[in-house]
């Protein structure tokens, strides 16, 4: 594992001890979901080795580091959709909320006049990401919706109303 994503997971290397300890008080029903969370980064960071990694696999690797880092820090995490199975009402129910939660996000950009580019830049995010994002095809973290959020001077509640 490179050092930038484990900084991303565990804060920092003396965190690794702390996130093995949080990953072990998780219920069953977590460690299973954060054990298939940590196959899929795995199964990333040996296709960067191959040389078979592309700029998805890049920021899926990087919305997988942060679903495990809050996954570890006892925040509630995001759907990851090839994660779960796609026929299930669960992943139904996350389709709607990453169109609603991306619709709300190309409006209040689209009212502060900014491109998908200009709010990239803002966020640290790729003009690609956004853009996933508006079109309901990537699911935004918690953290990503606050620097989204932050970006267009909104609460992030009004990105995703679930945070409030």
């Amino acid at each position: 594992m490179s050092r930038t994503h484990t900084e991303k997971i565990t804060g920092n290397r003396s965190g690794m001890i702390s996130a093995l300890i949080a990953a072990a008080k998780l219920p069953a029903s977590k460690r299973q979901r954060l054990l298939k969370f940590m196959a899929r980064y795995t199964e990333l960071l040996r296709k960067m080795e191959e040389g078979v990694f592309d700029h998805q696999d890049q920021e899926e690797l990087a919305v997988l580091a942060e679903g495990i880092g809050e996954m570890l820090a006892g925040q509630p995490v995001q759907l990851i959709e090839h994660l779960i199975d796609p026929s299930s009402p669960e992943m139904s129910k996350a389709r709607k909320w990453f169109c609603d939660v991306g619709q709300r996000i190309r409006k209040l950009r689209a009212a502060k006049g900014l491109r998908q580019n200009d709010l990239a830049k803002k966020t640290g995010l790729s003009q690609g990401a956004i853009s996933r994002i508006e079109r309901g095809l990537l699911a935004p973290s918690h953290a990503t919706v606050a620097k989204i959020a932050e970006a267009l001077e909104v609460p992030p509640s009004q990105i995703d109303p679930g945070l409030e």
